[in-house]
């Protein structure tokens, strides 16, 4: 988790901006198992509760410590960003304003794929 810093990020007040200090019970989760970073988010009072996304895109939610979130955006291989929720309100506000729309932006992109490559297989018969 060396390079979580690089890609840790805030949202506070509809704004996303880079998180200036990363928090102690985050620090210490990336410095714990790298193998299992659900594991090691658990071991710092982290806890999954839920997942959006398909293969393509992937967003993991943890409620942390203090009753904020930390929102995990992965691309098809690797995280490429977290995002630090500490207030709810934020993180309802998160959900409308950047989550939808990236979700169905997703789904769009899934659904055409899909399409093409059923259109594909149909031509190749």
């Amino acid at each position: 988790m060396a390079t979580l810093g690089k890609t840790m990020l805030q949202y506070s007040g509809g704004q996303l901006k880079l998180l200036e200090e990363i928090p102690g019970w985050l620090d210490k989760a990336g410095a714990a198992d790298a193998d299992d970073w659900e594991k090691a988010l658990a071991s710092v009072g982290c806890e999954h509760v839920d997942k959006f996304g398909n293969e393509g895109d992937r967003f993991d939610v943890y409620r942390v410590p203090g009753d904020g979130y930390l929102v995990e955006i992965w691309d098809v291989f690797r995280p490429v960003a977290y995002i630090l929720i500490d207030q709810v309100y934020d993180y309802l506000r998160f959900r409308v304003e950047f989550l939808k729309p990236l979700l169905e932006l997703s789904d769009r992109i899934d659904a055409q794929v899909r399409r093409e490559v059923a259109e594909a297989a149909k031509r190749s018969r």
